[in-house]
Order: structure tokens, then C-alpha cells, then sequence
């Protein structure tokens, strides 16, 4: 379980079904502001795509992509799902590991309408070499770039990536429309850590949607505490929720 370990035994420990609470959470996310596409990381349900389905019918279309970890000795993967009335069908699909060392997936589909949803998870992004590795590994897939979405860990502690200084997929300046300052303030949303852990809770970006027009991005819940009886669980990240225009 690595860093999520903790918040593991937290759910245990106060008996809470943190993935029910996480499938619930998505469904209010859609009542409130309206989902057409959904990108998750480290999707291990099998029936993921069908129970959310039952929760937001429009999300008709998903793509489940996966890579070999050597390190755990199986597949990890992530999935993405859309509106088809919305986005389009999908066209092209495939996945690329962003990490062969540790496995990191990256999915990528292109619809009718010519555009490019993403969903990702980066390897940890410590220096500028690195997010340029990133890039150079992804943009060679991107075909259609006129509307590309990504949604993404970027494992960005050091906030490398923002409008000031955009990731570059295809020739795109793809952020979230704030500045690093902005960020750090308003998008801390990695990762819930007991209280005394070598990791604050919450202390860190990363988890962010990237297009080059976010109109707005935002946590949509208060953070739960790492208080030792904390019931308000369901995922160690934070979820975000953006709006983009096309």
C-alpha cells in the first residue's frame, strides 16, 4: 500500500467502507456541478466503470488502461470515463507506462469530435529534467491536439507545473489556470496522513485537471481531519473538479 497505508488502517479502524464512501462522493460531485468525463488512478474494482455507471448513466463510455508494476508484481491501473453526447466516441485508445521501473499508467483516447482525454500517474516530479522526460514521453501519442484534457497525479510536491509554466503535450501549454502561488494555497490535495506520520496531511499538489482553457478547478469537499476518530473518509488524495471549455 506504500504512503496510502495508514489511511487504510484509518478506514479500519473506524470502520468505514472508504470505497463505497468514495463511489457516493463522485455521484454528489455529479449532482452538484455535472460530470462529462471522470479520470481515476489506481482503479482496481473490476466492476468500477459499471458501478459508476449506475450512478451517473450520461458517463456511457470508459477506457480502463494498465501497466505492469514489477514491484508489486501486478497490473496497476486507471480509467477514464465520458459523455459520449458530449465528447464524442471514442476513435483511437491506447496506454503507455510513464514508469517502467515502478509502473505508471497513462491513458489516452481520442474521440470523433477530435478530442484528447488523458488520465495519468506521474512518477514522483522533482526537477524541470524530469517533467520534460514526462512530456517527451507522452506527446508522441497525442494526435489530435486541438482539445486535450488531462486528468492526473502528477505527484507535483514542488508545484512544477502551473499556468506559469505549463506542461507541453503536442505543442500545448496544458495547466490549471493558477499560479504556483495559487496552488499552494488553494490545491493542496495529497495526501491523508495520520496524525505524527513523516508526511503532513494534505501538504502537498499534484492532483490537478490540465487543459489549456480551465475556466476553474477546485476541491470540491472540506478536508477530512487526521484526527484519530475521523469518520469523513474515502480517499487518501483529495478529488478536483474542473470546468473546461473546448
Amino acid at each position: 500500500m506504500g504512503s496510502e497505508k495508514d489511511f487504510v488502517e484509518q478506514c479500519q479502524r473506524v470502520n468505514r467502507l472508504c470505497y463505497l464512501a468514495a463511489l457516493g462522493n463522485i455521484q454528489r460531485i455529479n449532482e452538484d456541478y455535472g460530470i462529462d468525463v471522470l479520470g481515476i488512478q489506481e482503479v482496481e474494482d473490476p466492476q468500477m466503470a459499471d458501478r459508476i455507471m449506475e450512478r451517473i448513466p450520461a458517463l456511457d463510455s470508459y477506457y480502463r488502461a494498465g501497466v505492469w508494476n514489477r514491484n508489486v508484481n501486478k497490473y496497476v491501473g486507471a480509467m477514464l470515463m465520458w459523455n459520449s453526447q458530449t465528447l464524442g466516441r471514442r476513435v483511437n485508445a491506447l496506454t503507455i507506462n510513464l514508469d517502467p521501473k515502478d509502473g505508471r499508467t497513462c491513458g489516452i483516447v481520442t474521440t470523433d469530435k477530435g478530442i484528447t482525454l488523458m488520465v495519468a500517474h506521474f512518477p514522483w516530479l522533482q526537477t524541470e529534467s524530469e517533467k520534460q522526460a514526462i512530456q517527451d514521453l507522452i506527446t508522441p501519442h497525442v494526435t489530435h491536439n486541438e482539445n486535450i484534457i488531462m486528468m492526473v497525479d502528477t505527484n507535483d510536491a514542488k508545484t512544477l507545473i502551473s499556468v506559469e509554466d505549463p506542461l507541453l503535450i503536442a505543442g500545448r501549454p496544458l495547466s490549471q489556470n493558477m499560479t504556483r502561488d495559487q496552488l499552494k494555497k488553494n490545491l493542496k490535495t495529497c495526501c491523508w496522513h495520520e496524525r505524527g506520520h513523516q508526511y503532513d496531511s494534505y501538504s502537498d499538489t499534484g492532483d490537478y485537471v490540465l487543459a489549456e482553457n480551465v475556466l476553474g478547478i477546485r476541491m470540491p469537499y472540506n478536508l477530512p481531519s487526521n484526527k484519530i476518530d475521523e469518520t469523513a473518509l474515502f480517499s487518501d488524495h483529495s478529488p478536483v473538479v474542473a470546468h473546461v471549455a473546448l
